[in-house]
């Protein structure tokens, strides 16, 4: 066997193999594609696992209660702040009242914002530096909002 052909069968070899960790992490084995996964980057983000959670410690701001840091309260809405000096963190946070929740992409331009219903986690990623978290109440006009820093 020539040279030649063994670098078009190493070549052949290897695109079936990436071919079929791309078909195999889209099916669910029944011949129906899943809807909302993606094999090859479950597989990467298996392997390098889910990024840390801020700590309530790395996050400032007017609405952080005294007696439990991982407690915000307010009305209308308040800005936090998250310090962050060691890659992509999440600051998650679970509230008792709808808000909105909005915040700048990690290294990137734009804003973005969700609307978090009662009891739901929602997930914040934040970059290296400063970066400011905006919660707004829709709970109505006057009504205390809470939302609590999960942790671990």
């Amino acid at each position: 066997m020539s040279v030649k052909v063994g670098i078009i069968i190493l070549v052949v070899v290897a695109m079936l193999f990436v071919g079929a960790l791309v078909a195999g992490g889209t099916h669910d084995g029944n011949g129906s594609a899943k809807d909302d996964r993606n094999g090859v980057l479950d597989r990467l983000t298996e392997a390098a696992g889910d990024p840390a959670s801020v700590k309530p410690g790395d996050v400032a701001g007017d609405c952080i209660s005294d007696d439990d840091p991982t407690l915000l309260t307010f009305i209308g809405g308040c800005t936090v702040t998250v310090t962050n000096d060691s890659g992509i963190k999440v600051l998650r946070l679970v509230t008792d009242t709808p808000v909105t929740i909005s915040a700048p992409a990690p290294q990137g331009d734009s804003t973005v914002e969700a609307d978090v219903d009662p009891g739901d986690e929602q997930s914040v990623a934040v970059g290296d530096g400063q970066t400011e978290v905006g919660i707004a109440c829709r709970a109505g006009i006057g009504v205390t909002c809470n939302a609590r820093i999960v942790t671990g």
